[in-house]
């Protein structure tokens, strides 16, 4: 490796606090596939309201916008590549 791609290694583990996380190639994830492309936009949606919403309005805001990326697919992704991670390397969280 060369020195500065040392340094560029390094730059990039001291931004994320010392940790170097694991890739774990899961394989195509079905579900990205079907849901994918809405929830760009509703994630894109959320982040727009949550950051105009008034203070005393922003938990209001957020956990809505949040329950419809959720129930719109996003829950089926994270279960779908919970159960691979599952298979793959016999991880054990839940989500």
């Amino acid at each position: 490796m060369e020195p500065a791609e040392n340094i560029i290694n390094a730059h990039k583990i001291a931004l994320a606090n010392g940790r170097v996380p694991k890739h774990y190639n899961t394989g195509e994830i079905e579900s990205e596939s079907l849901y994918g492309a809405a929830l760009y936009a509703l994630r894109d949606e959320l982040l727009v309201n949550a950051v105009i919403a008034p203070a005393d309005q922003f938990d209001t805001v957020y956990n809505s916008k949040f329950s419809d990326y959720m129930s719109s697919g996003g829950s089926e992704i994270i279960r779908e590549r919970t159960d691979k991670l599952h298979k793959i390397k016999d991880l054990h969280y839940t989500v």
